[in-house]
């Protein structure tokens, strides 16, 4: 079963950019405290945020500790993936999210 995933694509629409940085946030975090990364990242390069479930706008009511989170991850990646075909993909990911 699919939990629910609060995800915000910010595209270059000029660009149709093939690259994407992914930002898999901190425990007690969520997708808002990834937005540093756009004084950093290159315009040609997309970036997705989410909430993993339980965490920020999500719906869901706890974390497992990576358990189901590496999963949550794996099916936003084929979303992304099946909406915008990048070529690249790049991940950052801090304290939870680096275990994920």
């Amino acid at each position: 079963m699919e939990r629910d995933l609060d995800i915000s694509v910010y595209r270059n629409e000029t660009l149709k950019n093939k690259k994407c940085l992914i930002y898999l946030h901190t425990y007690s975090g969520n997708q808002t405290e990834g937005k540093f990364l756009f004084h950093f990242i290159p315009e040609y390069m997309d970036i997705v945020f989410f909430d993993f479930p339980g965490c920020g706008n999500s719906k869901a009511e706890f974390v497992t500790y990576g358990f189901k989170e590496k999963h949550d991850f794996h099916n936003i990646l084929r979303k992304i993936d099946s909406e915008f075909g990048y070529e690249e993909y790049y991940l950052w990911g801090r304290s939870f999210g680096a275990v994920v």
